[in-house]
């Protein structure tokens, strides 16, 4: 017979740092963002026209294969509209 102790695991996860998002060139067309965060990690990026809003849509999922990434997105209205990117889970 074998006798094994018994064995115990805690499993600790980090989340990563707060990903940093930046206007690299905007034209009424277009717009360049610039997410800046940790390599590996899957980012989403919102946007909204209010930005205390609690309802953000989801413009597109993207994993950093390095520290940044650039994105271009349509404007498809005048007006303002507030972007960030958050980590995803």
């Amino acid at each position: 017979t074998n006798t094994f102790p018994p064995y115990s695991m805690t499993l600790v996860t980090f989340s990563p740092a707060a990903s940093k998002l930046e206007v690299v060139s905007a034209t009424r067309s277009n717009v360049v963002l610039q997410i800046q965060g940790q390599g590996g990690v899957p980012y989403v990026l919102q946007s909204s026209t209010n930005i205390a809003s609690t309802n953000w849509q989801n413009i597109s999922t993207n994993t950093l294969a390095a520290s940044t990434l650039n994105i271009t997105n349509a404007v498809s209205s005048p007006g303002t509209t507030f972007w960030r990117a958050v980590w995803l889970p």
